[in-house]
């Protein structure tokens, strides 16, 4: 059903970094049915970021209590600058939590451009993003890859860009939560596995895919399905953090 969602008008208070208590305003606002948009749970509240209604991408950010069991509409905050910062608009996104900071990486804006290779930030408690300074071996741009946690690091797999897809696998530690004191936290990258890797030790590995699933259990990442531009598929693939393949 496309039946919109609505909320009630709601504010919400936390303690800023000096110590004062502010007004995160929640508007009242009804939830629309966004394909395409990236989840995250914090505690008991769950985070929706992006997507499309059809028409245009969006940039919005709800917040799902499953204690109140209601839909909030999150305000932006104003950042370290002293202005509100936040990811452009667009679908595809994949998002992982670490220590309380909810990660996006990629995504798209236009089917024919406008893809993305940044890494956000947001922060729940003061409601603010902060894009990462990206550095090494930082993936192309993409959308609908996949990304997971693993150990304090995320690992993204395929993707696609308008007009080639992925099976590259690539990793990022991420920052300590102290270091959004300070502003924009690095994002350093580094290319896992990849075309050259292969080709040097002769390793079997997926076809360049996207919409597939990933997940993490133990020491490996386990990827589904997916598109390859010709065919659905059906196949099962293992890979292990600490071997890289």
């Amino acid at each position: 059903s496309r039946t919109p969602v609505v909320v009630t008008n709601v504010a919400d208070e936390s303690i800023s970094s000096g110590g004062h208590v502010q007004s995160n305003e929640l508007q009242s606002i009804a939830v629309q049915a966004v394909p395409g948009h990236c989840c995250a749970s914090v505690g008991d509240r769950i985070y929706l970021f992006g997507g499309t209604d059809g028409e245009s991408r969006k940039c919005d950010v709800y917040c799902y209590s499953c204690t109140r069991q209601e839909w909030e509409r999150v305000m932006v905050q104003r950042c370290h600058g002293g202005h509100v910062s936040e990811p452009p608009a667009r679908s595809g996104a994949r998002s992982v939590v670490y220590e309380g900071i909810v990660y996006i990486f990629g995504g798209y804006t236009k089917k024919d451009g406008d893809y993305f290779n940044d890494t956000w930030a947001f922060n729940p408690l003061y409601h603010t993003w902060t894009m990462l300074t990206a550095a090494g071996d930082v993936p192309s741009r993409r959308t609908d890859h996949s990304m997971v946690l693993y150990e304090g690091s995320v690992y993204t797999f395929g993707g696609f860009d308008g007009r080639n897809r992925y099976n590259d696998v690539s990793t990022m530690e991420l920052p300590a939560h102290g270091a959004f004191r300070e502003g924009s936290p690095m994002a350093r990258w580094e290319l896992v596995d990849g075309p050259a890797t292969r080709a040097a030790t002769g390793q079997e590995c997926p076809s360049p895919r996207f919409g597939h699933s990933a997940v993490v259990h133990g020491s490996c990442m386990y990827v589904f399905g997916g598109w390859d531009g010709h065919d659905t598929l059906n196949e099962l693939w293992e890979f292990n953090f600490p071997s890289g393949r």
